[in-house]
């Protein structure tokens, strides 16, 4: 077969295609049209519509010509209870509330940037340190709080923050610490 020849099974297929591009072509054209007996239906409902609504608004004309606006009283009670009732969702915004929340939590937070964190942290305000001062010849010994015992030399002094928590001011001191107790 030359080049130029062509194969029977694709001159058939682009017929077929053909055929198909031609006949959605048509339909794209057509306009859908309303049967006329569904029309005129459609019609007759809403001119039935239009003149009961122009016949309840001649209805209504007295009653709203004669409607007094609500007294200042009535009209406070009306806000007290929508006010009482909230939105049909049952969710509310009230500001005060919000800035109340935020003001609490900028309290907070401040309050335990200035030390009352440490205070709340370490459960209450440290106790006052007990001092221990030797000014008597040679050594003095002495048990800790935590169980251990020390050491002190003539003119030494130290004070005692808490459990394993000592501070010397003067002099030497020799310690024999306690074995560490482990809380599981």
């Amino acid at each position: 077969m030359s080049e130029h020849e062509s194969d029977p099974r694709e001159t058939e297929g682009e017929r077929i295609l053909e055929a198909n591009v031609e006949q959605l072509m048509r339909r794209a054209e057509a306009r859908p049209e309303v049967p006329k007996e569904a029309r005129g239906r459609m019609l007759d409902r809403i001119r039935e519509q239009r003149a009961q609504s122009q016949s309840s608004q001649h209805e209504d004309a007295p009653r709203r010509a004669t409607h007094t606006p609500p007294s200042p009283v009535a009209r406070k009670q009306g806000r007290r209870d929508r006010a009482e009732a909230g939105p049909a969702d049952g969710k509310r915004f009230r500001p005060l509330s919000a800035m109340m929340l935020t003001g609490l939590a900028a309290l907070l937070l401040l309050g335990w940037l200035f030390g009352v964190g440490d205070l709340l942290r370490d459960g209450g305000p440290e106790h006052e340190p007990v001092a221990y001062r030797h000014d008597g010849l040679g050594g003095r010994e002495i048990m800790l709080a935590d169980g251990s015992r020390a050491l002190l030399r003539a003119g030494t002094e130290i004070l005692e923050h808490g459990p394993h928590h000592l501070e010397l001011v003067a002099g030497e001191m020799l310690i024999e610490a306690a074995p560490a107790t482990t809380s599981c």
